[in-house]
């Protein structure tokens, strides 16, 4: 029979990291589920190309959201007022 010895400290981190990776996947859930944007959706919202919404990302001029897996979102609420804020039609 085959007897597995972890040491404390060890399980503690394999706990900590699974936890991590389950609140990344309840934080990306959330995201979508609500109704958040990603970049060509927001692009279609703003009539954008994806590529100016990337440069407005880029630049940080553009209300947006990066997930713990690093991808973007964009609350559709905050792009309306963002658009409203600069004259433009959402």
């Amino acid at each position: 029979m085959f007897r597995l010895q972890v040491v404390e400290s060890e399980l503690e981190q394999v706990l900590q990291r699974a936890a991590e990776q389950a609140a990344r996947r309840v934080l990306e859930e959330r995201a979508e589920s609500a109704g958040w944007l990603d970049a060509a959706a927001a692009a279609d919202h703003l009539s954008l190309s994806e590529e100016a919404i990337r440069g407005l990302v880029k630049r940080r001029e553009i209300p947006f959201v990066k997930l713990p897996n690093g991808r973007i979102r964009f609350e559709r609420t905050a792009l309306d007022a963002w658009a409203r804020s600069r004259g433009e039609a959402a």
